[in-house]
């Protein structure tokens, strides 16, 4: 797959030394890191193909800004701090740099794919349950059972009372990585079926079945599942508790956030709770699903 290979490097190997390594993901606040001699990493060996251009930035995923409590590192200025503490090339810039690349490209094969099963969508409304010439079928599932479940919203417990609703704020696993809004990000580019405005049924179903886009798809994600392994190894090594990192020149990266849970408000606040507690009645929704007419089982793979 043209790109990919160039994001796929070896594997992180962050080593972990005491107290002193943990200090290096300390809160800003702290001011632990102190970078006497900066290391360059141009000087590191890199892969061009996902470097990043500091140029207008097309068909972002996401950006940010530089904050007020934002590191006064940059990104590579603290990539450098690691690998000298470590003594070896840690390549914390690499990981957050190429996980940002696979998301931009995973993206994009998924808006692709999005807009084409648009059509298959549009051939099981007109009637088509079986395609012969592609040997699938289109089947809508059976919603799932419904559940009555009685929570505070965020926004309601936040208004009504803003100390409790800080108090039930939990870590929740949030993987995200975002690039400066002056950057461009050097993605490998995957042809995708051509966009049209009509496609018929057959070639809707085998497109979206069969095209070799969606396999490079497969390969990316499981390419941003080794990234973000690697990100946890790095934050085991080094003490990271991967709440969120701004950095200096923009870059920010995290593996967990702070969200309001209602569960944890009905055990901090009870009376809180129940005063603003609704009931409200969850179901998962019909989906359609392709499948081979000779399968025996859901392929759960409908938008």
């Amino acid at each position: 797959m043209a790109g990919v290979s160039d994001l796929n490097r070896s594997d992180v190997n962050a080593s972990s030394n005491g107290d002193a390594s943990r200090a290096r993901f300390a809160p800003t606040h702290r001011r632990s890191v102190r970078v006497a001699t900066p290391m360059a990493l141009a000087s590191t060996p890199r892969s061009a193909s996902v470097g990043y251009m500091t140029t207008k930035r097309r068909g972002r995923v996401s950006t940010a800004k530089p904050k007020a409590d934002a590191r006064p590192e940059t990104l590579k200025t603290f990539s450098a701090t690691l690998d000298e503490h470590a003594g070896e090339p840690v390549g914390f810039d690499d990981v957050v740099v190429r996980l940002a690349v696979t998301r931009v490209a995973i993206k994009q094969l998924k808006a692709a794919r999005a807009d084409l099963f648009a059509h298959v969508k549009r051939a099981y409304e007109v009637g088509h349950r079986v395609v012969p010439e592609a040997g699938m079928e289109l089947r809508m599932t059976n919603p799932g059972e419904p559940t009555a479940v009685r929570a505070v919203a965020s926004a309601v417990a936040k208004k009504a009372d803003p100390d409790a609703w800080k108090r039930a704020q939990v870590r929740k696993r949030w993987v995200a990585v975002a690039a400066p809004a002056s950057v461009e990000l050097a993605c490998p580019v995957i042809e995708t079926p051509p966009t049209r405005e009509f496609i018929a049924p057959a070639e809707a179903v085998i497109l979206y079945k069969e095209h070799p886009a969606w396999e490079k798809l497969r390969r990316l994600a499981d390419q941003e599942e080794e990234l973000i392994e690697r990100l946890d190894k790095i934050a085991a090594n080094f003490g990271w508790d991967g709440e969120p990192m701004v950095f200096a020149d923009g870059w920010s990266v995290g593996l967990v956030r702070l969200q309001f849970s209602s569960d944890r408000l009905a055990e901090t606040d009870p009376a809180l709770f129940d005063q603003l507690a609704e009931t409200s009645v969850r179901q998962a929704p019909s989906r359609l699903v392709v499948r081979r007419v000779t399968d025996t089982g859901d392929e759960d793979d409908g938008d």
